[in-house]
């Protein structure tokens, strides 16, 4: 699929930029290096990938980490603040 845009009757190839589309939170359990069972707290961000030229949704992408990374993670608090505004 190529984008809208032409160039000289070229199709120019898509402008990919990701999207923030939402997050979900939840709890899980793994095993540390001593054995121990800890438990504690993921961040799953959704994000769509988006054609900044001719507005098309791509791929989903999605990433986890900790919810002490994520309640930091600038991509993630701009992303909620912009879902919020709309």
């Amino acid at each position: 699929m190529a984008c809208t845009a032409r160039v000289l009757g070229v199709p120019l190839p898509h402008d990919w930029h990701r999207r923030f589309t939402g997050t979900d939170t939840g709890d899980f359990r793994e095993i540390d290096m001593w054995g121990r069972s800890v438990r504690g707290e993921h961040v799953v961000c959704h994000t769509h990938m988006v054609c900044s030229r001719c507005g098309a949704v791509g791929d989903a992408v999605e990433c986890i980490c900790d919810k002490t990374k994520a309640d930091h993670c600038v991509f993630r608090l701009d992303g909620m603040s912009r879902v919020g505004d709309e």
